[in-house]
């Protein structure tokens, strides 16, 4: 089997993976990047909310995110509301911005490789590099990379397989249903804390729009045994504020997320 030798082999196609691929082939780095799902974008597992002012940074304009000016605060027992002068932050529509990225890193040069699973990784003291083995749609490859970029999110592969990290001993899991809404405050998002919506976490409510919006629920493990689909499946159902004020509520997705902590 030929081996392919690059300057940098990025593991994962996800903001990070994407980010880094760009730069790297801007500044003339030749850069492969394999991504294991069958496109960018295509599992979602985070909520997307982030800072305005950083995102632009990424050049990602107003097009692939709605903007937030407001913030509540909800508990069982007390609501609080900051009203802000300004959009502030954003819920970005992930898979679109995931695809942008990828196009933008594509243009400068980037080889972005989908559906391809890197299953090795060893070290090459010799030559000052490591050799990856990949499964990709158009066969198995060798892979030679001066640089590997672990960018594969919780899995941490590549970090695990060369020995420098461990299982993760504290991680949240998020489970969130995309929804159209009846009635959606585009401009608020709200955060939800107390036992009936996370005994370890929070819950959420991110706008994307006037009539669609995501809600969800973080767990910390391993503080709680309760599984967060089960506990957004409870607070959905019973219509805890300030789901009661969204009219009707119809899932159209169902994303689920890992978060390392330590």
């Amino acid at each position: 089997m030929k081996l392919l030798k690059y300057d940098i082999a990025i593991v994962g196609g996800g903001p990070a993976g994407l980010s880094a691929a760009y730069s790297a082939s801007k500044h003339g780095a030749n850069v492969i990047l394999f991504e294991k799902d069958p496109s960018f974008g295509h599992n979602v597992r985070t909520s997307g909310v982030t800072w305005i002012e950083e995102i632009e940074k990424f050049d990602i304009t107003r097009e692939y995110y709605n903007p937030i000016k407001n913030f509540s605060f909800v508990s069982p027992t007390n609501e609080i509301m900051i009203s802000g002068s300004f959009n502030s932050a954003c819920v970005l529509d992930v898979r679109r911005t995931y695809q942008y990225l990828a196009s933008r890193a594509a243009s400068e040069g980037s080889s972005l490789l989908v559906k391809s699973q890197v299953i090795d990784v060893q070290k090459n003291p010799q030559r000052h590099s490591s050799i990856l083995k990949v499964n990709s749609p158009g066969g198995p490859l060798d892979v030679e990379a001066t640089l590997v970029i672990d960018a594969s999110g919780f899995t941490s592969f590549v970090s695990r397989k060369l020995g420098y990290v461990e299982s993760w001993k504290r991680y949240g899991i998020g489970a969130e249903y995309e929804c159209y809404c009846d009635s959606v405050d585009s401009e608020t998002l709200c955060l939800m804390v107390g036992q009936a919506y996370s005994e370890a976490g929070y819950a959420w409510v991110f706008p994307l729009s006037k009539n669609r919006l995501r809600i969800g629920v973080g767990i910390g493990k391993p503080n709680s045994s309760v599984d967060p689909l089960n506990k957004l499946n409870q607070i959905m159902k019973s219509r805890l504020p300030p789901l009661d004020k969204l009219g009707k509520i119809q899932p159209l997705e169902f994303h689920y997320g890992m978060i390392p902590n330590e």
